[in-house]
C-alpha cells in the first residue's frame, strides 16, 4: 500500500505550529513576563535555551518549504547520507577541536563539574566532597536548607 506524498508546505506548517506551541508552553510554564529565577535552574534554562531552539525549528521549517533554500539543503543531506562514516569522523574531529580551542577544555555542564568534584574528593582520600559552610547558599538552593 502506497501513501500519498506529504507536501513540503504541509510539513512546514506543522513545523511552524509545533515550534509556536513549544514557545507558548515554555513561556506559560516559566511565568512570562517575569524573569525566571536562577535558583530554579531548569526553568531558567528552559526559557534561556529552549525558546531560541524552538525559534530555530520554526525558521528551519519555514526555510524547508522555500524551494530556493530546500534544494541545497536536500543536496547536503544526500551527500551526508552517501558518506555517513566520513561525516561522523569529520564531525568528531571538529567537536574535539572546538572543545580544546574554543572552550579551552573547561567543564561547561553541571554533570561535568560533578565528575570533577567527585574526582577531587576521591583523590584526596575522601568519599564525599567538602566545602566551607559559608558557601552553603552557593551550593544548595534555599528551599532545601530545612530538609
Amino acid at each position: 500500500m502506497r501513501h500519498a506524498p506529504v507536501s513540503a508546505r504541509r510539513l512546514a506548517v506543522f513545523g511552524v505550529a509545533a515550534g509556536l506551541l513549544c514557545i507558548a508552553f515554555i513561556l506559560r510554564y516559566t511565568g512570562f513576563p517575569q524573569e525566571p529565577e536562577r535558583r530554579y535552574i531548569f526553568d531558567y534554562l528552559l526559557r534561556a535555551q529552549d525558546v531560541p531552539g524552538a525559534a530555530l525549528v520554526i525558521f528551519i521549517a519555514a526555510a524547508a518549504a522555500w524551494p530556493r533554500l530546500a534544494r541545497p539543503a536536500l543536496a547536503l543531506a544526500e551527500a551526508i547520507g552517501r558518506r555517513p562514516w566520513t561525516t561522523a569522523a569529520a564531525t568528531f574531529l571538529v567537536l574535539c577541536a572546538g572543545q580544546l580551542f574554543v572552550v579551552k577544555d573547561h567543564a561547561l555542564a553541571g554533570d561535568e563539574h560533578l565528575i570533577l568534584l567527585q574526582a577531587r574528593a576521591f583523590a584526596a582520600g575522601r568519599l564525599t566532597a567538602q566545602f566551607p559552610p559559608e558557601l552553603l547558599t552557593w551550593v544548595l538552593p534555599r528551599p532545601y536548607f530545612d530538609l
